[in-house]
């Protein structure tokens, strides 16, 4: 029952939760890599498999949720655009894809030369995979997945990036 109406039916004097200060927390400063670091990072990342998927993030400044949240009907290849139209987030102990929150969020970003070949290079990566993985394979249209083409996890993601930065010798704590 809401504070609210436990007050006004005269079941509590006062909401002694304003009596308290709330904590204050210092939120860690967010240093973004450097152009040279950034070089560095991609280049390590040369036969990793999530390759595009740091080169689509890093390139055109993707949320992680959006990034895996993109399907290969958003990339149109004619017109040079890819569509950002939702997010892939885990709710209830299950990855769903869902619309992006507000207008401006969605929105359309150009197809530029680099993000055009990595993804092209791995489509051709992912179509490899399917063919080994056979009748284990599930088609779900996400341009990046597992190697059964299942939608990709943000926290094996985020271990996988961090793994990466540290063998490209880089500390951004």
């Amino acid at each position: 029952m809401p504070w609210g109406k436990a007050h006004k039916w005269g079941l509590v004097a006062r909401n002694v939760a304003t009596l308290v200060d709330p904590l204050r927390t210092v939120k860690p400063e967010i240093r973004p890599m450097t152009v040279e670091q950034t070089k560095a990072f991609l280049t390590n990342c040369k036969r990793n498999r999530l390759e595009a998927l740091f080169t689509v993030a890093l390139a055109i400044g993707l949320r992680q949720r959006e990034a895996l949240g993109l399907r290969w009907e958003d990339v149109d290849w004619e017109a040079g655009v890819l569509h950002v139209r939702h997010s892939l987030q885990r709710i209830n102990k299950k990855l769903v894809l869902s619309e992006l929150k507000t207008k401006s969020s969605r929105r359309d970003l150009p197809l530029i030369d680099v993000i055009a070949a990595g993804l092209r290079a791995h489509r051709s990566r992912q179509l490899e995979e399917r063919l080994a993985a056979g009748k284990d394979w599930q088609e779900n249209g996400f341009v990046f997945t597992t190697r059964i083409g299942t939608p990709l996890d943000a926290r094996n993601v985020v271990r996988k990036y961090h793994k990466a930065l540290t063998d490209a010798g880089l500390d951004l704590r």
